[in-house]
C-alpha cells in the first residue's frame, strides 16, 4: 500500500467536539474521540454519520489542560467501525485557535 500523508501521524485518545451543518442546514453537535492527527487532519470516532465534504469546527481537549484546539475542517472520508463512524477530516490550516471551553 503506498502511503500517500504528508504529515506524520499520532494516535491518540483524546475527546473531540464536533459541530457543523447537517441536511437541511438544521446545526449539530456530536462528541466523540480522536483517533489520530496530523498537521493535515485527523480521524474522529462519532456516534453518527458525517456527510462527505460538510464543514466542520472541530475542538480537541488536551490532556491535563483546560484549552482546547479548534480546527475548521471538511469530511474526507466516512466508514463504519464496530458502533461507531470513522471520520477522516482535512483542516483547514495547520495550526488550530486555542480556545478556553
Amino acid at each position: 500500500m503506498i502511503e500517500h500523508r504528508r504529515g506524520k501521524r499520532f494516535h491518540v485518545d483524546w475527546p473531540v467536539r464536533v459541530e457543523g451543518v447537517g441536511e437541511g442546514g438544521a446545526t449539530f453537535t456530536e462528541t466523540g474521540v480522536l483517533e489520530n492527527i496530523s498537521s493535515g487532519g485527523a480521524l474522529l470516532l462519532v456516534n453518527r454519520p458525517l456527510a462527505m465534504g460538510a464543514r466542520l469546527d472541530v475542538y480537541i481537549s488536551l490532556p491535563l489542560n483546560a484549552q482546547k484546539m479548534k480546527y475548521s475542517a471538511s469530511v474526507l472520508r466516512v466508514q463504519r467501525k464496530a458502533s461507531l463512524f470513522a471520520a477522516a477530516v482535512k483542516f483547514d490550516a495547520p495550526k488550530p485557535e486555542f480556545a478556553v471551553i
